[in-house]
């Protein structure tokens, strides 16, 4: 059924109002861009922005609203696919906040290492980022389906935003129309 509207499909030559920094800013993702530019709507500056989707993704928004690049990560629904796959052993279980950081059963031995490890990776993401940036950083915010299972175990400060990338949508919409 046709509506009359034609999408405004998120790529190089939309209106976003970011500063991308990267070596070659055309391949910035969709959906790192919507996140970015949700996050520069509403957050202070700096900030890091942690995606925990199909990839876990975390960048970074210098104090001017430049996105000056990131890290990606394979995420945990894929990083739990593949040590199901590749290890005889071990199966797939729900992904959920283990119980404590020594499993005493294979199931909550994989959470544990899932959610803590994806954690502390978080972590150490977020303090190398704020040493190259040489500023402070105010504001750390997370979204992504699995960010409320893994930003609690984290030690800085994240915001839950599970509609960020939504919310940079729309501002990126409302600039280009």
């Amino acid at each position: 059924m046709a509506i009359g509207k034609t999408p405004l499909v998120l790529g190089p030559g939309v209106k976003t109002g970011l500063n991308i920094k990267l070596d070659n800013p055309a391949e910035l993702g969709a959906d790192l861009c919507a996140t970015a530019v949700g996050a520069l709507s509403q957050y202070e500056l700096p900030c890091i922005i942690v995606d925990l989707g199909t990839a876990t993704k975390i960048t970074i928004l210098g104090e001017n609203g430049d996105f000056l690049g990131g890290a990606i990560a394979p995420g945990l629904l894929i990083s739990l696919d593949a040590l199901a796959g590749g290890a005889s052993m071990l199966s797939s279980i729900a992904l959920k906040s283990p119980k404590a950081s020594i499993g005493t059963n294979t199931p909550e031995c994989i959470r544990s290492g899932m959610v803590y490890g994806t954690a502390d990776m978080i972590d150490g993401t977020i303090e190398r980022m704020m040493k190259e940036v040489g500023a402070p950083v105010k504001t750390i915010v997370a979204t992504g389906g699995l960010s409320p299972v893994v930003i609690k175990h984290c030690s800085h400060s994240i915001i839950v935003n599970k509609n960020l990338l939504m919310e940079g949508l729309k501002c990126i919409y409302e600039k280009n129309n």
